[in-house]
């Protein structure tokens, strides 16, 4: 379903897909193009989130009456906001706050039945991304955090795109996979993660361009922090 944004004049803006056709923006301005038609690969990570996400909505049903007005009413607070496509503030359904916080620690503290308390979750600046090859292998895939204080409470998940061009300025979304997942209490400002980038892409082409985000999310509640975004070219040092 698309989202339209309208003014005096009628439609300023259109995001999403209706019909056929899907309207977009990029850096040169809104677009609009045919609707991709998805596909369903069978490899190991679609089947595995596909199974999580169908636990998930199960355990939605499961809850009790009280349980379920309980998340439509926190839902409805500032807990369930979150800022669409057209950078508009809106609040998530209760189901749809569900679904969100407990995919988001599905690992970790599934199933979450009842609200929980929202975290502060503090951001930590990337300081530095690095992709670095060694003849045919990758040899670093190096984030640089500021000052990483060791943090039990979250999950750091690291998402990274495949090699991409170098005129991509701002990659989609879609194009990022989850690549490695570890706890907060990494104890270091370095984190190389080369063997898990290979097993999700393969090994980069050098001259690419990489892109990583992120993500700080509380191991009890599912709350998420996106805490930075960088990228960098693929190099093959002499």
């Amino acid at each position: 379903m698309a989202t339209v944004i309208y003014s005096g004049i009628g439609v300023t803006e259109m995001f999403g897909s209706n019909g056929g056709t899907t309207w977009q923006r990029n850096a040169n301005g809104a677009f609009s193009r045919n609707k991709p038609i998805p596909t369903q690969p069978g490899g190991t990570y679609v089947v595995n989130q596909q199974a999580r996400f169908s636990a998930v909505t199960k355990a939605w049903a499961l809850l009790s009456d009280a349980q379920r007005l309980a998340w439509i009413a926190y839902a409805a607070t500032s807990a369930g906001e979150y800022q669409n496509r057209a950078g508009i503030t809106q609040n998530y359904s209760g189901e749809q706050l569900f679904i969100r916080l407990n995919l988001s620690a599905y690992d970790t503290s599934f199933p979450i039945e009842d609200p929980p308390i929202q975290p502060l979750i503090i951001p930590n600046p990337l300081v530095q991304f690095k992709v670095a090859l060694d003849g045919p292998l990758l040899d670093e895939m190096l984030i640089t955090f500021d000052f990483l204080q060791a943090e039990a409470s979250l999950d750091i998940k690291v998402f990274a795109t495949a090699g991409l061009s170098q005129g991509i300025m701002r990659p989609r979304q879609s194009l990022f996979r989850l690549v490695s997942q570890v706890n907060g209490d990494l104890g270091s400002d370095l984190y190389d993660f080369p063997a898990a980038y290979v097993a999700r892409f393969g090994v980069p082409v050098e001259g690419k361009k990489v892109y990583c985000k992120v993500i700080f999310s509380s191991i009890s509640s599912g709350y998420q922090l996106v805490n930075g975004q960088l990228s960098a070219t693929v190099i093959q040092p002499a």
